[in-house]
């Protein structure tokens, strides 16, 4: 295995059981390979866990991050091509750029949520360092994922994956 910061090489075993390269990821027929293709790697997601908190220019996702500057500008650069980021211009530094969450960026949202709640409960010890506030009824939130149809909560053995056809 080949690991560097620009170049690395990981093996991944495809839903046809044949072995494939990270990079191959793309052109997997399943929606979470493809979905890790483009978010999969750890400063990815910790760029959109920043994004999540309003961070949006270079120098705030590097002291934030602690991130090689190489790596972040290669790691926007990839968000900014998936449109899940938008570079703008900061009209009052010509040489500044923020870096916006579209629509397909946060509709990323309740995965990094559900990430959240995960790493909470089964990665902290004791109480954990963070939780989701919602401001309009003053409660904690746990993300749930719902029937669109009855409202019900899906529970393991309820549902199943299903081809569109």
């Amino acid at each position: 295995m080949n690991l560097s910061i620009y170049n690395y090489e990981i093996t991944v075993i495809s839903v046809t059981g044949d072995i494939m390269k990270w990079q191959q990821l793309n052109a997997e027929p399943c929606s979470i390979a493809r979905t890790l293709a483009v978010i999969g790697e750890r400063w990815t997601v910790l760029i959109l866990r920043e994004c999540f908190r309003d961070v949006s220019r270079f120098d705030q996702f590097e002291k934030r991050l602690g991130i090689p500057r190489a790596v972040l500008s290669d790691r926007l650069k990839q968000l900014v091509e998936e449109g899940i980021l938008e570079k703008r211009s900061d009209p009052e530094h010509a040489r500044r750029f923020d870096y916006i969450l579209t629509a397909k960026g946060y509709d990323l949202r309740p995965v990094l949520l559900t990430m959240l709640e995960w790493g909470d409960k089964y990665k902290q010890d004791g109480l954990p360092p963070k939780y989701i506030y919602h401001h309009k009824c003053a409660h904690e939130v746990s993300p749930k994922i719902t029937c669109s149809h009855c409202d019900e909560e899906l529970r393991r053995g309820e549902y199943e994956i299903r081809t569109r056809i």
